[in-house]
């Protein structure tokens, strides 16, 4: 696997280990009741600028990126929200961790990107939109200074311009609201669940730590136990742990971690194309892997792909790979040439992403008259 071709692959992957190590990612100096920082971004593309949070008023700023296909996903939720608080809640996505390289090259160029992935989203995305500049400002005095580098992440800003409530916003942002608006959100309870869910995730990591070294060490029943009494104990780490478990596995049994493979496919990730797309991969590309079996990745992909009703070139580019090294090479041109299909119709998609998934119909074009 080229390193670009999945980038958003693997940053899905750091936000799924900040979420585990939520403390350990940075040390909080933002809390919840603090006053909000202030907003500045390198440009507003999308609705009205916030320049300041009034007194009296109530706002979201939800933080986001392009790449992130969990970002994607929670836009529509998003602009129903907005719909439905508006005139009450005022809303603004604010785009960070849009380029690595932009901070110490003073880079903004990416800027554009983020312009084309709004103006393709249009109604879908009906609120205010900005995007942080390469010095990371926002995520630097918002995300990072909260300790929440994993997106997206939502902050509610109550009547006193302070900072009311921090979380995920396909949670409970919509009770979140309503009791805001209402006077009737305890904030201080909001902050205690926060710092019980802070040190919840220090413990699971510690866990996961755990058995990584006990699997590693040839003990690969033993780990597995260590996994799932984390999971039995922490339930809201579930689907992350199991994500982790099966990645371990690749390196220490196949045979059980493709087993695991076809459980989650048929369990706990039947609905979500997003952790079925990832486990496909990571078997589909068959990078590190001895026997890789083709067949349980065909099986994810098409779940996935179905689940995205034939309509996300990522995830088609994941089971035409799959059906390629299956030798299903005829099947494998058409799946890919749907991907291609999608993403020439799609703006703001990396440059590099968008030419290696067209290579790659290429290579599956020429062995097939090879």
């Amino acid at each position: 696997m080229k390193p670009l071709l999945r980038a958003a692959v693997a940053i899905s992957a750091v936000y799924l280990i900040c979420t585990l190590t939520l403390s350990a990612c940075a040390n909080p100096t933002l809390k919840i009741g603090d006053p909000a920082p202030a907003i500045k971004v390198a440009k507003w593309v999308k609705g009205a600028p916030v320049e300041s949070f009034k007194k009296g008023n109530v706002y979201v700023v939800e933080f986001w990126a392009s790449w992130c296909p969990i970002c994607k996903a929670s836009i529509p939720r998003l602009t129903n929200l907005a719909h439905k608080y508006a005139g009450k809640v005022a809303f603004t996505g604010v785009s960070v961790f849009e380029d690595p390289k932009a901070k110490a090259n003073h880079d903004s160029s990416y800027i554009e990107k983020v312009n084309e992935f709004v103006a393709s989203m249009g109604d879908r995305m009906d609120y205010t939109v900005a995007v942080d500049g390469p010095e990371g400002t926002m995520a630097d005095t918002w995300l990072k200074a909260t300790g929440q580098i994993s997106i997206p992440t939502a902050f509610v800003i109550d009547q006193r311009r302070q900072i009311a409530w921090i979380g995920d916003p396909r949670a409970e942002l919509d009770d979140v609201l309503g009791k805001v608006l209402q006077g009737r959100f305890d904030a201080r309870a909001a902050a205690k669940l926060r710092e019980e869910k802070e040190a919840e995730s220090k413990r699971v990591q510690l866990g996961i730590n755990r058995a990584a070294s006990i699997m590693q060490s040839g003990n690969v029943r033993q780990g597995m136990a260590v996994l799932d009494r984390i999971v039995a104990n922490y339930p809201d780490f579930k689907s992350n742990v199991l994500l982790y478990k099966f990645s371990l596995l690749t390196k220490v049994d196949e045979s059980e971690a493709y087993r695991l493979a076809r459980t989650l496919g048929d369990t706990e990730f039947k609905n979500s194309p997003m952790m079925l797309n990832q486990i496909a991969w990571r078997i589909a590309e068959a990078k590190g892997l001895k026997n890789p079996d083709f067949g349980v990745a065909i099986a994810l992909a098409q779940r996935a792909v179905d689940l995205t009703k034939n309509e996300d070139f990522m995830i088609l580019d994941t089971l035409g790979l799959a059906l390629f090294n299956d030798g299903q090479i005829a099947r494998a041109i058409e799946v890919q040439e749907r991907a291609v299909s999608i993403l020439n119709a799609s703006k703001g998609v990396d440059a590099n992403i968008r030419k290696e998934i067209t290579e790659r119909l290429e290579l599956f074009k020429k062995s097939k008259t090879n």
